[in-house]
């Protein structure tokens, strides 16, 4: 900050001398003039204007003497005041240059009106002397050379004096006409190169023929096409029938001045030059015509931003804006001007936006043909955001032979420089428009705007109103530095929090030319660094989920600043945010690039404790994106780091990972052995929390294999060891999952009573993952119990449960449940919905669900592909409940497709299965269609069994559903049969 305070001083610096040098020399040429002319000699007009301008010249050299005292570098504490004043030196320093600006117009103005009263004096001098010569010539008739000679001279004589009356016409004109060359008034065609601004124009076109006077503003950053927009809606066929010749253009890039813009507007209405008040010749003639009228101020920034004219400047606008038959639209950079004075058109038209993709890929096709096919043109327009002028450009360069994957890579290292055009304005250069922006006195008179624009360059993500003190603490009015900017529009604001962004183009240009100092990124560093540690918590923190909807909020800035404070400003405090900032991405987008980062700098910095910190969240982000092997080589690593630094706490923490991972490869035995190992090793020392882990992290894998009964019995093992240690979250983990287990075996009362007392205690806990594991185990009991609608209600509140805590994957797993209800009554476009929103989703696997969907369609060819795949999938990770779950379904399809004996085999063997795992409603389920089967084969005696069998047990679960099929397959029985099933 610093380096760019002090060259903000020097800037001052060199800007007073340029200032005293041409005071200096405007001095030096009067007193050189003025040499050898005596006092008597000097006409006394010309000695007032000379008065006027030496009184100026001295009241600027007072205040360059008040800038040298302000910055004197001799002393260091001269130097610092110096710094701190560069503001209001240069803000001075634009004053005295624009005093002695205006000192040199009205001295040169002055002069030459002497010089034409002057010239007009000799010019009449002249004329009498003519005359007395044609008298003399009366005189000298009667002497023939006399009169040829007084004839000749009389010729000379009207020579010169119409020579002096043309000088002094050319002179006065120029003395009193600063409009000698105003812009053209014709208003400009609709551009042919224009797309993706129809809804506008036509929105526009809409609102201005409204049978009252409107005004409205077309805002938005240079090169965004506000220009364009505004011809086509001058141009539009309603438009013209309208107003019809009442349509005016008046163009304001060149209205540098208020008198300049006077004269534009009396050339758009056709007043006449030696009227003495403008505006008020203008007010006449629109109040003369009751019609309605339509003009268009373009590019109004130019007067608005003409230093200390700004009220006069709105004073006009105010003048014909209270023109009732009068309609305006400006186009202008910034904000709508004179909002408390002007009554502008509500609701007010937003900021013209970039281009759509598809306007943009069909604006830059159009120009370059050939690049439609290229698979990086998409990739070069959002590089380019869209942005109409330099997509034009763009394209333009790609016109000339380069394909849009040429252009792209040149795009990176040469940036808007690509596709500027030398001696281009801002119409058809980037960087000139950008250059306007930059360069306006609005900017220059605010440089704490330029250190804002520098660190929002730097922060994809932007910059949140809220926080912007807080990353550079030395911007004294960061709101003010935001209100230039958009003036200016060299940002937007986007969403309900008003987020500041940088369009590419614009950052692309700036980041080359005005680079962030090390000491605005170190502040910067300094505020991520300090946000990701505020923000860190563990998954099982009351705090977690706010925690990550703030990081959520910085994730883009975060992964931008760590990277640089990691390769540039390396602390253990920069690897410390970086690793908490990582463990928010493990729970919601898994990436590694930061916490790789961390362990070349934890290395770097020799800390083992934050090298094995890292190593080990690198593996289990490497698990998550199911790259195995990579996350065990980086366990083991983080292992070694531990068991060489003599800490087998540590060393201890890696084999959870370790057996989550052979878990995952299906390899139960392996991962059995490897939470024994942890639990041995935790119970050496003295670690009973971290043996207790252990135990359920085995019962998970009894679970797994379908081993119901032993992982019960382990789930209340642990559950009394929870109680005695009074740890209030594992009691809640082994409830909820015993309650699962008593879900899956069909004891939904006990199972109610268990997901209850759960979900109370995570509740207590405020830990919202635990919260929405237990209400999708409750919605799993009422699907079970076939009470759907309550399945329903709460299959929803669990999917936003598990999207408050960031776990997307497990509420897309829960829609699944969703999709279960959705097909038993029958809303089969809302299942199919829900499974398309489930497709591709990483860890959800919706075959089976589809199978189900498909069974139900009677599209029963589908159905077996998609059961049959789910299926084999189940086999590959060695999960028997849902393999059981697969055969039982594809029996049920051989039912309804009358294939009896394929059904029959597939239902005893799911039937087998399930009574193996103790899964008392897949039994029930697989009774009852064996039943049926028996049915229509007439076996009466054994279809009795097999739904008697099966009533009983849905009876048992309250299933009443099922319960009711049962009685009505029953019902199918003959009654002589009924009786001869009886009598055994």
């Amino acid at each position: 900050m610093f380096t760019f305070l002090w060259q903000a001083v020097q800037s001052n610096v060199e800007n007073a001398a340029l200032l005293a040098d041409r005071v200096n020399a405007i001095m030096l040429v009067i007193l050189t003039s003025l040499q050898g002319i005596g006092e008597k000699d000097v006409p006394n007009d010309l000695k007032t204007s000379v008065s006027r301008l030496t009184r100026d010249l001295r009241a600027i050299e007072i205040d360059m003497q008040r800038i040298k005292k302000r910055t004197d570098t001799s002393h260091i504490s001269s130097i610092f005041k110096a710094t701190l004043k560069y503001g209001d030196n240069a803000a001075l320093i634009t004053k005295c240059v624009g005093r002695l600006d205006w000192a040199m117009q009205l001295f040169q103005v002055e002069a030459r009106i002497q010089d034409s009263v002057r010239l007009a004096q000799v010019a009449t001098t002249v004329e009498e002397v003519r005359v007395g010569v044609q008298s003399v010539q009366m005189d000298a008739r009667s002497t023939r050379i006399g009169v040829q000679q007084v004839q000749e001279g009389v010729r000379d004589i009207s020579v010169d004096v119409k020579d002096i009356q043309a000088l002094v016409h050319e002179i006065t004109g120029r003395a009193t006409r600063p409009e000698a060359s105003l812009p053209s008034i014709i208003i400009p065609p609709k551009p042919e190169l224009f797309y993706g601004r129809d809804n506008v124009v036509e929105d526009i076109v809409l609102k201005i023929l409204a049978p009252f006077a409107t005004r409205y503003g077309v805002l938005g950053p240079g090169g965004i096409g506000k220009t364009s927009v505004v011809s086509a809606v001058m141009q539009h066929p309603d438009t013209a029938r309208h107003f019809e010749s009442r349509r005016y253009w008046a163009p304001c890039e060149q209205a540098s001045s208020i008198e300049l813009l006077h004269a534009i507007l009396a050339k758009v209405f056709q007043i006449q030059d030696g009227s003495s008040d403008r505006v008020k010749a203008i007010l006449s003639r629109l109040e003369s015509d009751t019609r309605q009228h339509l003009i268009v101020l373009d590019n109004f920034e130019t007067p608005w931003d003409i230093e200390g004219h700004q009220s006069d400047v709105l004073d006009t606008l105010c003048a014909i804006s209270a023109v009732s038959n009068l309609t305006i639209l400006i186009t202008m950079r910034g904000s709508l001007p004179g909002t408390t004075r002007m009554k502008w058109t509500k609701p007010e038209l937003l900021p013209l936006a970039a281009l759509l993709p598809d306007a943009a890929r069909e604006l830059f096709t159009q120009v370059s043909p050939e690049s439609g096919d290229d698979r990086n043109l998409d990739s070069l327009l959002a590089a380019l955001d869209y942005m109409p002028l330099a997509v034009t450009l763009m394209a333009k360069v790609g016109s000339e032979g380069e394909t849009p994957t040429e252009l792209l890579e040149r795009w990176r290292s040469e940036g808007t420089d690509l596709i500027h055009e030398e001696g281009g304005d801002r119409r058809t250069s980037v960087n000139k428009s950008i250059e306007l922006s930059l360069q306006s006195n609005l900017m220059r008179n605010n440089p704490e705007a330029l250190v804002l624009l520098s660190i929002l360059l730097v922060l994809p993500g932007g910059a949140r109103p809220d926080i912007i003190s807080g990353l550079v603490p030395s911007i004294s009015r960061p709101s003010k530095a935001r209100a230039v900017l958009l003036r200016a529009s060299l940002v937007y604001t986007v969403g309900a929090t008003h987020i500041l962004r940088v369009l590419s183009p614009i950052s692309s240009y700036i980041t080359r030319r005005h680079p962030l100092p090390p000491e605005l990124w170190r502040s910067i560093h300094d505020f991520y660094i300090k946000y990701s540690q505020e923000h860190a918590s563990d998954s099982r923190n009351p705090s977690f989920p706010n925690d990550i909807q703030a990081l959520a909020l910085e994730e883009a800035n975060l992964e931008e600043v760590l990277l640089h404070a990691l390769h540039h400003d390396l602390s253990i405090q920069a690897v410390k945010a970086s690793y908490y900032f990582s463990y928010y991405l493990y729970w919601t987008t898994p990436r590694s690039n930061i916490i790789m980062a961390a362990v070349t700098a934890s290395e770097s910095l020799e800390s083992y404790y934050w090298l094995f910190c890292s190593l080990q969240l690198l593996g289990d982000i490497n698990y998550k994106q199911n790259q195995y092997n990579a996350a065990e080589e980086y366990l083991n690593r983080a292992r070694e780091v531990a068991l060489s630094a003599g800490d087998e706490s540590l060393a201890a923490h890696c084999f959870k990972s370790l057996g989550d991972i052979e878990r995952s490869r299906n390899q139960y035995d392996e991962a059995r052995k490897m939470y024994k190992e942890r639990r041995q090793a935790y119970s050496r020392l003295g670690d009973t929390v971290g043996a207790l882990l252990c135990v359920l992290n085995i019962a998970e894998v009894d679970a797994i294999q379908g081993q119901f009964h032993v992982a019960r019995s382990t789930y209340q093992e642990a559950l009394g060891q929870s109680q005695q240690l009074g740890n209030s979250y594992h009691v809640a983990c082994c409830q909820s999952e015993l309650a699962h287990i008593d879900c899956v075996q069909g004891y939904y009362d006990s199972a109610r009573t268990g997901a209850g007392e759960g979900l109370q205690g995570f509740d207590r806990l405020s830990y919202v993952s635990g919260g929405a594991r237990c209400l999708t185990y409750s919605s799993e009991i009422d699907l079970g119990q076939e009470r759907y609608d309550d399945a329903r209600v709460i299959a929803e509140r669990a999917c936003q449960e598990w999207e408050r805590s960031g776990d997307h994957t497990s509420a897309i797993n829960c829609s699944l449940n969703l999709v279960m209800v959705a097909m038993e009554q029958a809303r089969y476009n809302d299942a199919r919905t829900l499974l398309d929103e489930a497709e591709g989703v990483e860890g959800v696997d919706s075959s089976l669900c589809w199978g189900k969907l498909y069974q139900r369609l009677g599209q029963f060819a589908d159905a077996k592909s998609a059961i049959q795949k789910a299926h084999s999938r189940f086999e590959r990770i060695g999960c028997p409940q849902h393999i059981a779950e697969c055969v039982c379904c594809l029996g049920d399809i051989d039912l309804m497709e009358g294939r009896l004996d394929d059904a029959r085999g597939a239902l005893e063997e799911a039937q087998r299965e399930f009574k193996r795992m103790g899964m008392r409603k897949g039994i029930a389920s697989c009774l009852m269609s064996l039943g049926e089967i028996n049915l229509k084969e007439g076996r009466y005696g054994e279809a009795r069994t097999n739904l008697e069998q099966a009533r009983r047990m849905f009876a048992e679960m309250s299933a009443m559903v099922s319960l009711a099929r049962c009685v009505s397959l029953l019902g199918d029985i003959p009654p002589s049969a009924r009786k001869v099933a009886a009598e055994p």
